[in-house]
């Protein structure tokens, strides 16, 4: 990695830990921001764990005109609005471990994991070393004071160094802790792009069913990250038996030969370049995940040796809306992501008429038509090289797609220029045959037979109900 940059902290920051300190108390950075800042990164949360009790630094930086939030009193946080930032300050905490729990962590080293508890408790200390003993990885188990410089008592800078991921202390006691641990390791792995350590990879894969135990919108929230890394791919092959614990139906695409010469991947390692050459947004990372997710439930040979997965798209849509509803996504995301993958394999051609169609199968919605061709091109870059053309398909359709927009063409419904009622006064009855004459209309329009005026379409109505 080269040279780790220095640390600097904000002045509201520092003058947070000047005022505990001040107040006799020890106060230190910790966590994400310390290891971001040695990286290089730019830093998203600001964290001070100090020896002061939650209550103490609520009446403290009360007594200061600062906005105090109880945040997090049962974990020992509170939140200072410094006018410039949110930061969240914790009391130092440590791991005890709970009587009769040692058997059940024994069982979990050697995979016997149907049955989980928590092995420990927090309770509240005076020491930072103890604090961060308590942490994930050692690249996290870092603390930053301005006065005293970096506390590093687990090596964690030499291993952002080396871009190694390593457990603090025993990995599967760290994993038995904190299941979602297990999956942390993977996403870090994701964005930073470092190797897991061998012996805290091994333990995170034996313990890898402990996920089960683990809430599934935190399990949503790391996997989400994960597939928005910049380094998605590897991750995803590296970790494909963790994904499998809360995503099943993803381990049968790990080996299934294509068998088909626009293919030169197995379903897992295209599906895992189609991730990596999809935009980095959370919606689009989903669908290229789970775009050919049914491909092992339709897969079959004919009789020349060749796969097909007929139907493979639609079955995907299917799968997906079980694995959306399973995470908890929102409804409208997991609506987009089921959309997407059903329609990925549709043929668009880079024509007016053919864009107008698709608008209208996505209820009029450009910027999923957008996302949908984004998604079809990041999929023909993963084909065999020879057999990436619909790449540039996909760009060509999004042009098209510019020019009808521009020329504000009708590919819904309400873009007609006549509605209901213009209907029944045609003397066709309320209820469903206004809905099938519209219809009718749009088709029309989008083939381009009829223009999208009003005296055009009142004509077409007449011509049909005439008919």
């Amino acid at each position: 990695m080269g040279k780790l940059h220095d640390i600097t902290i904000p002045p509201d920051a520092a003058s947070i830990v000047d005022a505990l300190e001040a107040a006799g108390h020890e106060a230190w950075v910790t966590g994400s921001y310390v290891r971001d800042m040695l990286m290089g990164r730019i830093p998203h949360d600001l964290d001070i764990s100090t020896s002061a009790r939650w209550e103490t630094i609520r009446d403290l930086f009360s007594s200061q005109g600062f906005k105090v939030y109880e945040t997090g009193t049962d974990r020992g946080t509170v939140t200072v609005n410094t006018g410039a930032h949110l930061v969240e300050i914790t009391t130092f905490r440590t791991e005890e471990p709970i009587e009769g729990t040692r058997i059940a962590f024994q069982n979990a080293v050697h995979r016997k994991l149907s049955v989980w508890e928590p092995s420990s408790r927090f309770r509240f200390t005076n020491s930072v070393e103890k604090d961060l003993l308590r942490r994930d990885f050692t690249m996290n188990a870092l603390a930053f004071n301005p006065n005293c410089g970096i506390l590093d008592p687990f090596g964690g800078v030499k291993d952002i160094s080396n871009e190694t991921i390593r457990a603090v202390g025993e990995p599967s006691e760290r994993f038995w802790q904190d299941p979602l641990r297990i999956l942390r390791a993977a996403r870090f792995a994701s964005q930073l792009g470092f190797d897991v350590e061998s012996r805290t990879k091994e333990a995170a894969l034996a313990s890898a069913p402990l996920l089960k135990h683990a809430p599934a919108q935190r399990i949503e929230a790391e996997f989400a990250r994960l597939l928005q890394g910049d380094h998605a791919r590897q991750a995803i092959m590296d970790w494909i038996d963790v994904i499998g614990v809360f995503i099943p139906e993803a381990l049968p695409m790990k080996g299934l030969d294509q068998r088909t010469k626009y293919h030169i991947y197995d379903v897992l390692e295209h599906t895992a370049y189609t991730v990596s050459l999809a935009p980095q947004q959370r919606v689009l990372r989903y669908a290229a995940f789970l775009h050919d997710i049914g491909k092992p439930v339709v897969f079959r040979i004919d009789e020349e040796g060749v796969g097909h997965s007929p139907g493979h798209a639609a079955a995907g849509a299917v799968i997906s809306e079980q694995v959306c509803s399973r995470l908890k996504l929102r409804e409208d995301e997991a609506a987009e992501i089921c959309t997407l993958v059903g329609a990925h394999d549709d043929r668009i051609s880079p024509t007016p008429r053919s864009v107008r169609k698709a608008l209208r199968r996505l209820g009029g919605n450009v910027r999923m038509l957008r996302e949908l061709l984004e998604l079809k091109k990041a999929d023909a870059l993963a084909h065999a090289p020879e057999h990436q053309e619909r790449a540039a398909i996909a760009e060509e359709v999004g042009l098209v797609l510019d020019d009808v927009l521009k020329k504000e063409a009708a590919f819904d419904i309400k873009d007609l220029a006549i509605d209901g009622t213009d209907v029944i006064a045609r003397g066709v009855p309320a209820g469903p045959s206004v809905g099938a004459a519209l219809e009718a209309a749009l088709d029309a329009v989008i083939d381009e037979l009829v223009n999208n005026t009003r005296d055009d379409l009142l004509a077409f109505l007449d011509d049909r109900i005439a008919h």
